[in-house]
């Protein structure tokens, strides 16, 4: 299965890198279900035919890894990987609808207290920028590596410099949130939009 040898929230990956928290896993799926309500599926018979790509009549493992490529491109592969092990609890690469059922529902109810928490946070970077004294823009683009465009590891240096305190799972839900177009890129309006304070 093409879930085989994702591990559980928290694990490593091969590089040594830290993956995706639960709640950060959980974020992802319930931004992806909200995505399927919007473009109009009414069932998840209707999600599981859409992502069936060689029309088996199965929804693989490797399938949903190649819709959350699309849906969700800022993620590693491994952070992939820990979504779809979300799904195919059984690990036999095959995701049935009654997993998909499971996996979105859990998500719905946790997803309004990550909500909270990554306000939380929000909060304490922002008090931690304002200490810097520093022009919002000028943050900004001392931590862009490309000009006018902070990336994934550009705000990372940022949280991490400006508030140490933060760890890196709660990063990574700051980060989820903050790319609402999954893009993989912060532009200063969407920096703007969740970090400066307002008076």
């Amino acid at each position: 299965a093409a879930a085989a040898g994702a591990g559980a929230a928290g694990a490593r990956d091969s590089q040594g890198g830290l993956g995706m928290s639960e709640d950060h896993i959980h974020i992802v799926v319930g931004r992806l279900l909200q995505r399927f309500r919007v473009a109009g599926f009414q069932t998840l018979e209707q999600v599981a035919a859409h992502c069936d790509r060689d029309n088996d009549g199965k929804l693989s493992s490797a399938e949903f890894e190649q819709l959350l490529v699309v849906e969700a491109p800022n993620l590693s592969q491994f952070e992939r990987r820990q979504v779809v092990a979300k799904f195919d609890k059984d690990k036999n690469g095959v995701i049935t609808v009654a997993e998909l059922k499971a996996a979105f529902e859990a998500s719905e109810k946790v997803h309004g207290d990550t909500l909270t928490q990554a306000q939380d946070a929000y909060a304490r970077v922002r008090d931690a920028i304002a200490k810097t004294q520093q022009s919002h823009a000028r943050l900004f683009a001392n931590f862009c590596k490309t000009p006018g465009l902070m990336l994934r590891r550009d705000f990372e240096q940022l949280v991490h410099s400006v508030a140490p305190e933060v760890s890196g799972p709660t990063i990574a839900l700051l980060w989820h949130f903050a790319d609402k177009n999954v893009d993989g890129a912060l532009d200063f309006q969407e920096f703007s939009k969740h970090f400066l304070r307002r008076a």
